[in-house]
């Protein structure tokens, strides 16, 4: 069966502004390349970058209870890795 997306966003860090992509290569069983690749963290947060591992939404700032996040533009650069 063949599925024809005509429009996708990703949204590079989770809760900040979307960005369109002209093209995506999807593979089963994972999601969207680069969508929400990054999240901005509460600082009460549980998280260790040192050895990550799955936290609820909650731990991360959203736009849902951080309206000022909707200011932030937002852009990721999927084949340098910038932000």
């Amino acid at each position: 069966m063949n599925i024809t997306v005509y429009n996708i966003f990703v949204y590079p860090i989770k809760g900040l502004s979307g960005q369109h992509l002209e093209r995506a290569t999807l593979a089963r069983g994972h999601g969207v390349p680069g969508d929400r690749r990054f999240a901005l963290r509460h600082a009460q947060s549980t998280f260790d970058p040192g050895a990550p591992a799955w936290q609820r939404k909650s731990a991360f700032l959203m736009l849902a209870h951080t309206e000022a996040l909707a200011a932030l533009e937002t852009t990721y650069d999927a084949v340098s890795g910038e932000l």
